[in-house]
């Protein structure tokens, strides 16, 4: 294993990974810019990416290997960082979530509202 996942008492976000049959707990995009204004901390890598490039793998708390994959290797169509775990220190790893089908039904949803207003 290249890190350990650690379990910080104040993550703000959930996310289950139904491939691994786990959850992930991690803090959200605006707890790291209360807790870290100035951006002193570095970020090691994704996880739960769907078509990264695998560059090494981290332990859960369950104890379970999940993939890391290269840092802006998520498909930002389909997939966006939702939040940040702590593996070391100021060490992080961004977790990565699927949000296609919600852009999906954006899409339609301005799609149809620009349809009526043309009609």
């Amino acid at each position: 294993m290249d890190y350990t996942i650690i379990d910080q008492p104040g993550y703000g976000g959930k996310l289950n990974i139904k491939i691994y049959q786990s959850v992930i707990f991690f803090y959200t995009k605006q707890q790291m810019k209360v807790l870290y204004p100035n951006m002193n901390y570095r970020i090691a890598g994704e996880i739960n990416n769907k078509k990264g490039i695998q560059c090494g793998t981290v332990e859960n708390v369950d104890a379970m290997p999940f993939p890391i994959y290269k840092l802006g290797s998520h498909n930002k169509m389909t997939e966006k960082v939702v939040g940040y775990v702590c593996v070391d220190g100021f060490r992080f790893l961004a977790v990565v979530k699927n949000v296609f089908i919600f852009r999906l039904f954006l899409f339609f949803l301005a799609a149809s509202l620009f349809g009526a207003i043309l009609n």
